[in-house]
């Protein structure tokens, strides 16, 4: 009874990492539905060379062609691509002139940085591509995917002989797919 009581503070600790480390590999996934585009994805701009403003409002074309809802869209970057957009002052100003009155000590969302253009503007160092040759940024309606997550997630430990370590196994079970290829816009870029 002893032992347990010591392994649930353990667990509970351990509980956040786990599920940062699920999150980070559903992350993964999504980055790297973009390159690998479904049937009706659009693409605009081109490797290593960044996104401007004709390429960003292309990519709102597109996804209106598609007819994707104007409420819903995401624009994900590296942060390559965000700093050479905070080099174009349009750029620049529309979103320091969005944040105005807003801004406080605990952000929206982890890398959230405003609404501009009709969409969310996320970036992430996760974002598939290195800074020599590009990354795969995207612009998409949250409609493009759909994910399932089992909600409670499996919890399996065993003591270790060898390592004289109680291990913790956490198994959670989740799925990505495209559903609407037409409403992703593959972004090549920084």
């Amino acid at each position: 009874e002893t032992e347990l009581r010591i392994k649930i503070p353990l667990m509970e600790k351990m509980t956040s990492k786990a599920v940062y480390a699920v999150a980070l590999k559903m992350d993964d996934d999504a980055a790297a539905m973009i390159d690998n585009a479904p049937t009706g994805a659009t693409t605009v701009g081109t490797l290593a060379s960044p996104n401007d403003e004709d390429d960003v409002r292309q990519a709102m074309l597109n996804l209106d062609n598609a007819i994707a809802p104007r409420t819903g869209r995401y624009h994900f970057m590296s942060p390559y691509q965000y700093n050479y957009y905070l080099s174009v002052e349009s750029f620049r100003n529309s979103l320091y002139s969005a944040a105005v009155g807003k801004l406080s000590a605990n952000d929206e969302a982890r890398g959230f940085h405003g609404h501009l253009y009709q969409s969310d503007w996320y970036v992430s160092g996760n974002v598939e591509g290195s800074d020599s040759a590009g990354h795969d940024n995207a612009m998409y309606h949250k409609e493009h995917c759909a994910v399932a997550v089992q909600e409670n997630m499996r919890v399996a430990e065993m003591y270790e002989i060898d390592d004289d370590a109680d291990k913790h196994a956490i198994h959670a079970v989740y799925g990505l797919i495209a559903v609407r290829g037409n409403h992703l816009v593959w972004m090549k870029g920084l």
